[in-house]
């Protein structure tokens, strides 16, 4: 106190104009209720644990159901673009629609019918079956042989080179000289629709099942274009079978092609043929025992890539992927052969002979759809 302080002989320091500070408070007794084993945040998470594992499991359900149905829709956006259909169901559609337009346009684009009378599209729908039938017997009669150390690709450069004839002009002088001059080759439609069929048979055991969408798409090719030629009265040369087909209307200028028509389908079969000519120049000088995907996909890009949309693209070259080894693909191709060696040697050698006859069948094709005005350079 200040008394206490002056007794001391110290000053007084104000200590009693402060409020003095507050009693201390009576103590809490503790809280005896039982719980649990590590507090409010351990029964949340015991509680949130079987939450969090059921809403994972869901989502990943959720997740692979969805992957999964993506891509079944690309698989049937990629059909659906590569024209091609369940083998089941393939009976001749597209022959009989192909009809339907050739017969339905004039020269001058006007409308002339859109239909035949359902008997007489019957009948000439099994004319068709009969003759494709009979097309697809003499292209397997006349496939690929590998006896007499021939491999399979013999077959084909054999094929070829029979639809590529070479006409003779004979040109009379008076009665008493005559010249003979051969003329640019020309393409027999018959015979190059049996050639197509011999190279769609190889192709179909030797590049494997992952190529099994780019040999249905080829087999529905043949057969628009052995629709066309029924529908426009079998022309002898490709050239004349064009002719007729850009004269029925159908096409548009600039190069602008109707589909279903044989203009269509043959420029995709050209590109094929382009590519595979390229692959067989790339696969002869490939690694023995490598892969045969990096010759096939640097003939890819040069032939089909420039048309094709991002579906066909990563579908194509996926199934790349799945070609065989060079070994493998070499004994495909010429299983009668068993030196190894020997058999390379054989193949190399046809390859160089297949790839020459189809540069030639390819270089014809692309004049002659430059020169009719059927370039059509748009993407599938």
């Amino acid at each position: 106190t200040c008394s206490e302080l002056r007794s001391f002989a110290c000053p007084c320091d104000g200590c009693c104009a402060v409020e003095p500070p507050p009693p201390p408070m009576a103590p809490v007794a503790p809280d005896l209720t039982p719980r649990m084993p590590g507090g409010h945040l351990t029964q949340v998470v015991r509680v949130a644990k079987p939450l969090s594992v059921g809403s994972v499991l869901a989502i990943s359900l959720v997740s692979v159901g969805t992957a999964f149905c993506l891509a079944a829709l690309l698989a049937f956006i990629v059909l659906r673009r590569m024209k091609l259909k369940p083998r089941g169901l393939m009976r001749f559609t597209d022959e009989t629609e192909m009809i339907a337009v050739s017969d339905s346009a004039s020269p001058n684009g006007a409308v002339v019918g859109r239909s035949r009378s359902r008997s007489r599209s019957r009948a000439n729908s099994n004319n068709m079956a009969e003759s494709l039938s009979g097309l697809k017997a003499r292209s397997r009669a006349a496939s690929y042989s590998d006896t007499d150390g021939r491999g399979k690709l013999h077959s084909v450069t054999t094929a070829w080179r029979s639809a590529l004839e070479r006409p003779v002009d004979e040109s009379s002088n008076g009665a008493t000289s005559t010249t003979t001059a051969v003329l640019p080759a020309e393409l027999q439609v018959e015979k190059m629709l049996e050639a197509l069929g011999v190279q769609l048979n190889l192709a179909d055991e030797a590049f494997g099942p992952m190529m099994q969408p780019v040999v249905k798409n080829e087999e529905s090719n043949i057969k628009k274009v052995h629709a066309a030629w029924c529908a426009h009265g079998r022309q002898p040369t490709l050239r004349q079978l064009l002719e007729a087909e850009r004269e029925s209307g159908i096409h548009k200028a600039g190069g602008v092609l109707a589909d279903p028509s044989a203009a269509m389908a043959l420029l995709w079969a050209r590109r094929m043929l382009a590519f595979q000519g390229a692959f067989f120049e790339r696969a002869r000088i490939a690694d023995a025992s490598g892969a045969l995907s990096g010759a096939a996909k640097e003939a890819y890009n040069a032939h089909l890539e420039p048309f094709h949309s991002w579906l066909l693209k990563n579908a194509f070259r996926m199934g790349l992927n799945g070609l065989p080894y060079r070994d493998d693909f070499f004994r495909r191709l010429a299983p009668s052969v068993k030196d190894d060696a020997e058999r390379a040697k054989v193949v190399v050698h046809e390859m160089g002979e297949c790839a020459e006859v189809l540069r030639e069948v390819v270089s014809l094709m692309r004049n002659m759809f430059i020169d009719l005005d059927l370039e059509d350079l748009r993407k599938a």
